[in-house]
């Protein structure tokens, strides 16, 4: 009894130890099928609840994210990843504003609730953060959301999220007179995000936007694009990439390097119509 227990130790620790460099990896949905067996109402380490929560969140499965979360809170009415991750679930499935406000006010209370070096801190300050950009991109919400998404990324630095999502807040400020050193922000903020992730869209969309708009022009922009396909490697699932480079290369000339990148998009993200419209230019001028 006292071998299989020890066992079973071993295995849970070993799972749990999968499960967490899976997630840090970005195989959400595999960290996901590692982490949440783990879970049971008698689930004593808070660890394994808070870690099997987070994947089960990034893998977007919801509902057993949520479930994590009571059994968390059932135990600790205060606990402050629970009740910020409880939060953001609120607001992701609130259909109308007043909801989503709501959601947005427990949010905050959680945040508040979060020491200063909480392990939690910097998700729930970027949650918050989506949360108040999505109500109204206003000053006020920009100033706001800067303020969180400093602090996320402050105490998280090889996190992407909150860099992905302060490029845009930066961008959004300079469109609105915030001049150069806006502009040079938002660049410096997507950069880093597609640096740690190569994989955020988002990011690298404004990136090469905003490196065409200067000196260097799309052949900046274009070498970006091929870094991060580089940094993404085998393992692809660097789609934007791809059709930005494919983009450019079509409009140099290059109508058969543009084709192997459109090809490759395709096969990545067989649903991106993008990917086939700029294959089916390809075929037209070769």
């Amino acid at each position: 009894g006292l071998a299989a227990t020890s066992g079973g130790a071993v295995t849970a620790a070993l799972r749990l130890t999968l499960g967490l460099a899976l997630s840090r990896g970005g195989e959400h949905e595999r960290a996901a099928r590692e982490l949440i067996p783990l879970v049971s109402p008698t689930t004593v380490d808070d660890d394994v609840l808070h870690a099997s929560a987070e994947a089960a969140m990034a893998a977007d499965r919801l509902d057993e994210c949520e479930r994590m979360c009571r059994i968390a809170t059932s135990r600790d009415s205060e606990c402050g990843w629970a009740r910020a991750a409880l939060g953001w679930l609120k607001f992701v499935q609130a259909e109308v504003t007043a909801l989503r406000d709501e959601a947005a006010a427990d949010l905050e209370a959680a945040l508040e609730r979060l020491p200063a070096g909480a392990a939690a801190r910097p998700r729930a300050a970027y949650w918050l953060a989506r949360a108040r950009w999505r109500l109204g991109a206003t000053a006020a919400a920009r100033s706001k959301c800067l303020v969180l998404l400093l602090q996320a990324t402050k105490a998280a630095p090889l996190w992407a999220l909150p860099f992905e999502l302060l490029a845009h807040v930066y961008h959004a400020a300079a469109g609105a007179g915030g001049g150069a050193k806006a502009t040079a922000n938002a660049l410096e903020a997507a950069e880093k995000a597609v640096t740690l992730d190569a994989r955020r869209a988002a990011a690298g969309e404004l990136m090469a936007v905003l490196l065409a708009r200067g000196d260097g022009g799309d052949a900046d922009a274009a070498g970006a694009c091929e870094e991060a396909l580089l940094r993404a490697g085998a393992a692809g699932g660097c789609v934007w990439a791809r059709l930005l480079v494919g983009r450019y290369k079509l409009r140099d000339g290059d109508a058969d390097g543009a084709a192997l990148h459109f090809q490759r998009a395709a096969a990545d993200a067989p649903s991106e119509a993008r990917a086939w419209e700029g294959l089916a230019l390809t075929y037209e001028r070769q």
